[in-house]
């Protein structure tokens, strides 16, 4: 894979140069598949867990791809579980001793090249 191509002002990119450098297949510093989104979580209790899964794109990762999650309360600890193709399970965890009120959750998943998340 070509690394990186770096352009004089004015030169000329030309079809190839995208094709090679900028195309996910062919250049190993852009990602093969990504995917970012946004959910709603609930107020947990203190002590108390929350769960749910993340619908990834349909078609759009060809290998289980790495999962990030974060949360918009420092309360809360998450945590990443099964990831397919096209879910992401993950918990929601309040250890403290007072209830973390409900918040924004933020989450990305990348795959780097065609057969792995990694790359």
């Amino acid at each position: 894979m070509a690394a990186s191509k770096t352009f004089a002002n004015n030169a000329v990119l030309t079809a190839n140069d995208l094709n090679t450098y900028v195309n996910p297949s062919t250049a190993a510093h852009v990602p093969y598949a990504f995917a970012a989104g946004e959910f709603d979580m609930p107020s947990i209790a203190a002590g108390a867990v929350s769960s749910g899964t993340i619908g990834l794109p349909s078609g759009r990762f060809t290998q289980p791809p790495i999962v990030v999650v974060t949360v918009g309360n420092y309360r809360i600890i998450a945590a990443i579980g099964t990831i397919t193709t096209t879910t992401a399970s993950y918990v929601l965890y309040n250890p403290s001793s007072a209830a973390g009120g409900s918040a924004k959750c933020r989450w990305t998943a990348i795959q780097m090249t065609p057969t792995n998340a990694a790359g």
